[in-house]
């Protein structure tokens, strides 16, 4: 039986159920927030693209935000990895957000990290962005 270990905590995986991890870092509060970065990842079948992952992605995230707003798309390489930046802009709760997102495949699955801060912080969110994203190793 497959298992998932988390710093000291291992736990086993039932029988039909799937790994859904997230990575999830926290930066001191700025400005009444706390910028963050989840990694999260989907397993996709064989054949997927990245190219149709991300199509799709982007179609639940124009549904499911407030005033969603696509400001930038195009392939990226941070460090040793390929793929898919994506920024946009949404309101939650009021608050006007931004995201720096990078996406790329590894195997069967789609690793998508994604940096969250201020609308108002999109400059500074992308230079730290881009240092996490580079910070990514797989294997």
């Amino acid at each position: 039986m497959p298992s998932i270990r988390h710093n000291d905590l291992t736990l086993q995986t039932p029988e039909g159920w799937e790994d859904g991890t997230q990575v999830i870092l926290i930066a001191p509060a700025e400005g009444g927030f706390r910028p963050n970065l989840i990694a999260s990842h989907d397993q996709v079948r064989p054949g997927t693209t990245l190219k149709s992952f991300a199509a799709a992605q982007l179609t639940v995230l124009q549904r499911t935000l407030q005033h969603f707003k696509l400001v930038k798309e195009a392939p990226a390489r941070f460090g040793e990895v390929d793929g898919l930046q994506r920024e946009h802009t949404f309101d939650s709760n009021g608050s006007p957000l931004a995201q720096v997102q990078f996406c790329f495949l590894a195997g069967e699955s789609v690793h998508t990290l994604t940096y969250t801060h201020l609308a108002s912080k999109l400059a500074q969110a992308r230079k730290t962005a881009a240092g996490l994203f580079a910070s990514v190793r797989i294997g």
